[in-house]
């Protein structure tokens, strides 16, 4: 596949598509059934350029990267860290409590804004650099934020399944809701009748 494909919105799909027709596909079920050497002893003949074994599905990538729309996408589906974006990670390492941290975080935006202000009055030069300051530390929030997705993910799941469970529950047990039902309303008459005998006996 050329570059400038590889690089394209839109690209083309790659030629050798063009070589899965039904006749080389043909051949190459009757190759793998009964072998190489039986099939051109039979007179057939093999593609000339290409192997004919290329036309079989490709193994499956477990680890690493690849190429799509000429970026690189991990084949291990993950967030990438600050450092592998070439940023600097304020917020300290390994296991923390992310709800303090982007609490400390948020205090420094605000305090490195109030700076701003002051900057911007005595020394404007200087507001560049904390306004990069500022993007950094909005940056770390922002990391931090998207570690709650995956838990934000699997609570959506478990909500639409519980959902989904109380529904066909309901769907499945529709007589046994109708009782239900019933029951209700005929509990509600006799207390409206007791409440009535209270008054009754009251005055």
């Amino acid at each position: 596949m050329s570059s400038q494909n590889v690089a394209s919105s839109f690209p083309l799909p790659p030629e050798f598509y063009k070589r899965y027709t039904d006749e080389n596909l043909d051949k190459l079920k009757r190759i793998k059934e009964h072998g190489i050497e039986a099939f051109t002893s039979a007179g057939d003949t093999l593609p000339q350029d290409f192997d004919i074994f290329d036309l079989e599905p490709p193994k499956v990538i477990t680890k690493g990267s690849y190429t799509m729309f000429n970026e690189p996408w991990p084949v291990v589906d993950r967030m990438r860290t600050l450092e592998e974006n070439d940023m600097q990670q304020l917020y300290p390492k390994g296991e923390i409590d992310k709800a303090l941290e982007l609490k400390k975080l948020n205090n420094s935006v605000v305090f490195n804004f109030v700076e701003l202000l002051d900057i911007l009055v005595k020394d404007p030069d200087r507001g560049p650099d904390k306004c990069e300051q500022i993007k950094l530390l909005l940056i770390n929030m922002k990391f931090l934020l998207n570690e709650y997705r995956p838990h934000q993910r699997d609570a959506a799941i478990d909500n639409e399944r519980t959902n989904r469970t109380a529904k066909a529950c309901y769907k499945g047990d529709s007589k046994a809701l109708q009782r239900i039902n019933s029951n209700t309303g005929k509990f509600k008459k006799l207390m409206e009748k007791f409440r009535c005998c209270q008054n009754g006996i009251g005055t």
